[in-house]
Formats: C-alpha cells, sequence, structure tokens
C-alpha cells in the first residue's frame, strides 16, 4: 500500500518528545577537595549546584561536574601566577611568555568542554535543548513541524501574492 503525498511514513516522524524531568541529588564535594578549590570556583559550583540545571544531572554526570569545578579551579590560580609574572627567563635567560599561560590556557579549555556537557552558559543549554523544556515548552508544542498552524500567519511569506 502506498502512502498518501504529504503524509509521513510515522506519524511520529516531526513531533518532538517531552524529556521526564530527572532528579538527581545534589552534588557534594569532600572536604579535603572543598580545601584545594579557590573561593571563586566552590561559589561557581555551588551555584551550579543551585541552579535549575543541577535537577538534570545523574549520579554519573558528578564527575564531570567535579572535573570542571577542578579545572576552573587550575584555571584560576596558574592565570592569576601568569598575570603576576607574564614573561619569564627561557632557558638561555632570553625573555620568553610564563609557562603557567599554557597551564592556564589547558583548564580553560578542560572547562569549556565540561560546561558544554553540562549545559552551561545560554549557548550550551541551548545546544543541548534544556532551555525550551526547562521553561515547560517544546518546540512547535508538540504539533509535528510539516503541520501548518490554522490562524497564524505563514512566517515564511515575505509579500502576498
Amino acid at each position: 500500500m502506498k502512502k498518501p503525498a504529504g503524509t509521513a511514513v510515522d506519524p511520529r516522524n516531526g513531533m518532538r518528545h517531552e524529556l521526564q524531568a530527572v532528579t538527581g541529588e545534589r552534588p557534594q564535594l569532600d572536604e579535603n577537595t572543598r580545601s584545594e578549590l579557590t573561593s571563586a570556583a566552590l561559589a561557581a559550583f555551588d551555584a551550579v549546584c543551585d541552579a535549575p540545571i543541577a535537577n538534570a544531572l545523574t549520579k554519573a554526570d558528578h564527575v564531570i561536574l567535579f572535573r570542571w569545578v577542578k579545572a576552573l579551579s587550575n584555571y584560576e590560580t596558574y592565570i592569576e601566577l601568569a598575570n603576576d609574572a607574564p614573561v619569564s627567563p627561557g632557558s638561555m635567560g632570553q625573555p620568553i611568555v610564563s609557562p603557567y599561560f599554557k597551564i592556564a590556557a589547558e583548564a580553560l579549555a578542560t572547562v569549556k568542554e565540561c560546561e558544554k556537557q553540562l549545559g552551561i552558559g545560554p549557548k550550551n543549554r541551548a545546544d543541548l535543548g534544556i532551555t525550551l523544556l526547562a521553561a515547560g515548552r517544546v518546540p512547535n508544542q508538540g504539533r509535528p513541524v510539516s503541520t501548518p498552524v490554522p490562524d497564524e500567519p505563514d512566517p515564511r511569506k515575505v509579500y502576498e501574492a
């Protein structure tokens, strides 16, 4: 049997599925780890844990969150050291850029990668589709993408013929 033109093979095609909320427990840092982190990194960790995005984290995601806060602390530590002495003596006594800049850059790369996976920041949340779901909306309110919305003008029309 041939399907009628303009219909989907499966009625679910083009539909968005509303995700169920995951209620994970708040991540906890042990005292040794807390003492190793900068105060700014601890404040950022607490802010993420208190944000609605933390409800979507499972215990498996806590590893990424802990890696993120440790890398953030390392970045803050090494960028401060680098800024204190931006030029260091090289092996032959020549002035070179402080090696702390490279260490800080590597830590920042880890921070950014973890932020992508965790959905920290508006673009990263949008890339994961979290913004719409957190607001309780699903794109097109669950209608298939190809279904026209009655009584609403087509936004693709530039002029009336």
